[in-house]
This record gives structure tokens, sequence and C-alpha cells, in this order.
């Protein structure tokens, strides 16, 4: 879907060990399609099309997931928010 690569330009940089966490991307994402006007995608197509561009997932673990308590979260692998 050409909508999740104008996204990816707008709002995405590629970087060596950097990450997004998949949620924090579902969630702009949608946000986005929202504000123009785009269906959004399931979770399932997300990650499909997200595959198909050449990004690749993997799982992280996080400190301050669970109160603290620590715990896995899914992330999209090199990639960064743009400042």
């Amino acid at each position: 879907s050409n909508f999740l690569e104008k996204f990816i330009e707008l709002f995405v940089e590629e970087k060596i060990n950097s990450h997004i966490t998949k949620n924090q991307f579902k969630i702009k994402f949608s946000e986005w399609c929202k504000e123009n006007k785009h269906r959004e995608l399931s979770d399932t197509s997300l990650g499909l099309e997200m595959r198909k561009l050449g990004y690749e997932g993997s799982i992280k673990n996080f400190d301050w997931m669970n109160d603290g308590k620590g715990g896995t979260g899914r992330i999209w692998l090199d990639i960064k928010w743009k400042e």
C-alpha cells in the first residue's frame, strides 16, 4: 500500500541499532491514516506490508514494562522516528 510507504517517508528514518515498538508504530500510523482518510490496516496486514518493504521485526526486553518488572515487546528493527 502506497500510503504506508508515504508514512514511512514522512516520519521514519533508517538507523542501525535503533528500533520502534510495533505498538507505537501502529498507533502513530493509525492516527495518520485517520487524518488522511486512508483505511487503517490490521496488525496482520501492517506486518506483511512492512516485511514486503524489507523491514524486520524482532522482540526486545524492556525494563519499564509491567510496572518495572520488565517484559518483552515486539519491535521493528533499525528504524527510528525522524526528529
